[in-house]
């Protein structure tokens, strides 16, 4: 999750397990967690945003490291501005 927006909804980016060919993807590594992990090597997609209502969350699997979270934060902002 990248924030909480007004009326309930999240503003989020792709995780997934497949390893694609992109520079916009950052590797998720156990050490990455604060609490909880994903339990299989997964990568962020900070490229490919959305918003979802908390209606459909179904649960959290963890939450990150406050350096991880910046890093990945960083680069969207990084991207964004190029």
């Amino acid at each position: 999750m990248l924030a909480v927006t007004n009326y309930n909804d999240f503003i989020l980016c792709q995780i997934t397990s497949k390893k694609y060919n992109d520079t916009n993807s950052i590797k998720l590594l156990d050490f990455d967690f604060e609490i909880g992990s994903l339990h299989k090597e997964s990568f962020i997609r900070f490229t490919k945003i959305f918003t979802a209502n908390d209606s459909i969350i179904v649960s959290e699997l963890g939450k990150l490291q406050k350096e991880k979270f910046d890093s990945i934060i960083n680069s969207l902002i990084e991207y964004l501005r190029s």
